[in-house]
C-alpha cells in the first residue's frame, strides 16, 4: 500500500491541470489535438478567428512546458479549437513550487479560425 501511495504521488507530480471557461459552444466538432495550431505571444493570429473558450494550465513539479503546451491543445481540440493563442506561460515562483507543487503556469485563448 505504501508504494501505491508513493507511485501515485510520483505519477501525478508530472501531471498538468486545466480549468476552462467556455465562450462558444463548439464541442459538437472536436478537433485532433495535433491539427490546434498554437500561437505564441508576438504572433499574428489571423482577424477571423473566434474566441472559443479561456484556457489556465498549471504542471507539478515533473512537469514541463511541452506538457502545458499539450494540454491546452487538447482542450482546445474537445472543444472544436483549431488554435491556441498562448497569453502566457512561466515558471511559478519559489513559494508556489514549494507549498502548492506548481511548477509551470500558463493562459491560453482557444480560437476557431475558419481559415486555417
Amino acid at each position: 500500500m505504501k508504494y501505491l501511495v508513493s507511485l501515485s504521488l510520483l505519477v501525478l507530480a508530472g501531471c498538468v491541470t486545466a480549468s476552462v471557461t467556455t465562450l462558444m459552444n463548439r464541442s459538437a466538432y472536436p478537433v485532433p489535438e495535433l491539427a490546434v495550431r498554437i500561437f505564441l505571444p508576438g504572433d499574428t493570429v489571423p482577424d477571423t478567428c473566434e474566441r472559443v473558450a479561456l484556457i489556465e494550465a498549471k504542471g507539478g513539479p515533473m512537469s514541463n512546458q511541452g506538457k502545458v503546451y499539450k494540454k491546452f491543445r487538447q482542450e482546445a481540440g474537445k472543444r472544436g479549437a483549431n488554435a491556441v493563442a498562448v497569453q502566457s506561460l512561466e515558471d511559478s515562483g519559489v513559494m508556489k513550487q514549494l507549498f502548492l507543487g506548481t511548477e509551470h503556469e500558463g493562459e491560453a485563448i482557444a480560437l476557431w479560425c475558419p481559415d486555417l
